[in-house]
């Protein structure tokens, strides 16, 4: 790659990569992986919030209103929740089909250069 400004090479180090890109695909496997694990564990969280829900009833007789506004508090706390959890599991989800069109691309045109080599 042509450094036209003198200093692209400086950059990429220290940035700490390369001028050359590479994808490590058991790596992308495994953040795919730890993103659907990170997304489960905030659905459950999602679940112990919802089973001990808090209304008027429980913030004490003289303060019904408090607790009602306790409960709509925590009912947007879910649906970020929720939603933090959804857009987990669907990052992981594509990070990990990533990975598997990475490794299966690059089988094939091993196979490809393979052949084109035998072929010479």
């Amino acid at each position: 790659m042509e450094d036209r400004d003198g200093i692209g090479e400086r950059r990429g180090q220290a940035m700490g990569y390369a001028n050359t890109l590479g994808v490590q695909t058991g790596e992308l496997g495994q953040l795919g992986n730890d993103l659907n694990i990170s997304g489960s564990t905030v659905a459950n969280s999602v679940k112990r919030i919802t089973d001990n829900s808090f209304g008027a009833g429980d913030a004490g007789r003289n303060y019904a209103n408090e607790g009602k506004a306790i409960g709509a508090g925590l009912e947007v706390a879910i649906a970020w929740l929720n939603n933090w959890s959804s857009a987990t599991k669907a990052i992981g989800d594509g990070v990990g089909a990533a990975s598997l069109a990475y490794s299966n691309t690059d089988k094939e045109n091993a196979a490809k250069t393979a052949n084109a080599a035998a072929a010479v």
